[in-house]
């Protein structure tokens, strides 16, 4: 086999054990790629081949395994398929040992600093799409391979061994000492979120003003058990600030909310503007899509129970990522029972605005504040959603309360009022005109959403899963709209070559016809434009007109 071997260093090596001249054998090149099955195909050649070594070319890396490799280079899949291949754990003491990579954070993001030096790709140039450049994705590949590790060894039954053996949970224990330039950037009535560099990333550093700090420890208690999901915002740890001995969460950093976003989009002109209708249903739907991660939580499902813009952090994509799980509780089969009416109430379902120890709430609360958030995006209200409660819940003018005020003012007096706010905003959604944007089938779909996730009774709400069956097909549709046109003169001759298929019904259907062509109501299809067919030649002994016209 190492006869048929390329001559070219750069080029893999033919053997699966010998190793090119960067020390490093094609098992530890389908690692970093991330490729299981080029792996279990080495594998097969030859056994060991997931075991070699890398050679002293390396550096740093001399004598690391494929299993080093997948794991520091964040590839789930091939971390799995080398432990079921029977790949070696190594000795817990020491610490680059792929045990202690898989389940410690800071070995791993110790050599995550040095990811360019692997042989990630082949060619040495690190593409713009690094999926490890960013830390907030790095830190999910992270949790991504010591799921994959945990659920290997519990394939195999090796949990018990190798916590015997060294594994141990993840601390999450952030010493204040390694948070550097550490500056406040939001300051609220309970507490204050700062921003750090912590091990070459950007963090969130998040207090309560609070002396027992049992909210707090309540929102880190639920996001430490949730599993990774990317719409939902990572944790990092706990720290301590030695000055006001204050417990802090540490999460990654994200640079807005949805709410920010509002306040933006009103300031820049209508052709800047980030918001686009297909933009709004994918918001809409990635927020749908994180809160059915919750509810699908077990053994209990998880409720956000404070669904609203301000908790919706976005990246620099506009991609939703969920915060603040500090009044989060999970559901028991009976229902959540509390007396605490906490939250906004622009956003709370009415079973949450009523006082008494009887007072019972599920998952359908968070279908509520969602539905809120939907008529806010569709709408295009953004913001300003509280216009279409004027003159019948609040007053707005010169001289007024501010609204959330009046909201407050009546969630404490005559919460039962506070009813009448579902209906209010669906009948300005579907007489006003907000929805004239969207074609004729997504207004309707828009608005039917809307009034059955605002439903006053929990038990008439859809299930987040349903909602978000719903809002993909609406998503579908909306990017089958925005989809680039055609030039005209395509769609012409498009239209002529299409052979007419048979009637179906009363209307003939010209289904092979261009997307582009089909119209919403098929009754509206236009015949097709009539043919310019040349003038019937003249009669014999008669001479033929000339195309120029007559001549003198």
């Amino acid at each position: 086999m190492e006869a048929g071997a390329p001559k070219s260093g750069s080029a893999p090596p033919a053997s699966p054990l010998k190793l090119a001249s960067t020390g490093w054998a094609p098992a530890h090149l389908a690692a970093c790629a991330g490729s299981a099955p080029a792996l279990r195909s080495l594998h097969r050649a030859r056994p060991d081949s997931i075991a070699v070594p890398a050679g002293e070319q390396a550096g740093a890396f001399s004598g690391w395994t494929p299993l080093h490799c997948a794991v520091a280079c964040g590839e789930a899949a091939a971390v799995g398929a080398l432990l079921d291949l029977g790949a070696s754990l190594g000795s817990p003491t020491d610490p680059a040992v792929p045990i202690r990579l898989a389940t410690s954070r800071d070995a791993w993001l110790g050599v995550w600093q040095k990811r360019e030096q692997l042989p990630r790709f082949p060619d040495g140039a690190v593409p713009r799409e690094d999926g490890l450049r960013d830390m907030d994705a790095a830190l999910c590949s992270f949790a991504r391979v010591a799921e994959a590790w945990r659920e290997a060894l519990a394939r195999h039954g090796l949990t018990a061994a190798a916590e015997a053996a060294g594994m141990r949970p993840w601390d999450f224990v952030v010493g204040w000492a390694e948070l550097e330039r550490v500056t406040r950037v939001a300051t609220g009535g309970l507490g204050q979120v700062s921003s750090a560099r912590y091990r070459g990333m950007k963090v969130a550093v998040k207090n309560l003003h609070q002396p027992d700090n049992a909210v707090l420890q309540q929102e880190f208690a639920i996001m430490r058990s949730l599993p990774y999901n990317e719409r939902i915002t990572q944790v990092v740890g706990t720290t301590t600030n030695p000055h006001t001995r204050e417990t802090c969460i540490v999460m990654a950093w994200y640079p807005l909310d949805l709410q920010r976003l509002f306040l933006q989009e009103a300031e820049r002109l209508k052709g800047a503007r980030q918001l686009t209708p297909l933009k709004r249903l994918r918001v809409a739907l990635e927020l749908a899509e994180g809160l059915l991660f919750l509810h699908s939580h077990k053994p209990e499902p998880i409720v956000h129970r404070d669904v609203k813009p301000d908790n919706v952090l976005l990246t620099d994509n506009l991609h939703v990522r969920i915060t603040d799980f500090g009044i989060s509780k999970s559901k028991v089969p009976e229902g959540i029972q509390s007396e605490q009416v906490r939250g906004s109430p622009l956003w709370m379902a009415p079973e949450l605005t009523k006082y008494g120890p009887d007072r019972r709430y599920g998952t359908e609360v968070d279908v509520y504040g969602w539905g809120v958030i939907f008529c806010q995006l569709v709408s295009c209200k953004d913001h300003k959603i509280y216009e279409l409660l004027d003159k019948d819940l609040v007053h707005l003018g010169e001289g007024r309360p501010p609204w959330n005020k009046q909201l407050e003012g009546l969630l404490l007096t005559t919460p039962e009022q506070l009813e009448q706010l579902p209906g209010c905003l669906l009948r300005k959604l579907e007489s006003g005109g907000l929805l004239e944007y969207l074609s004729p089938l997504l207004r309707d779909d828009a608005y039917d959403l809307a009034r059955d996730c605002l439903a006053l009774r929990p038990e008439d709400r859809p299930a987040m899963a349903t909602v978000v069956k719903r809002l993909r097909t609406m998503v579908a549709r909306q990017e089958e709209e925005e989809r680039p046109a055609a030039p005209l003169r395509r769609q012409v001759w498009a239209a002529l070559l299409t052979p007419a298929m048979p009637a179906r019904g009363r209307v003939r259907n010209y289904c092979s016809a261009p997307p582009l062509l089909r119209m919403e109501n098929p009754s509206q299809v236009p015949s097709p434009p009539p043919l310019l067919l040349p003038p019937p030649p003249p009669p014999l002994g008669l001479p033929r007109p000339s195309p120029f016209g007559t001549g003198p």
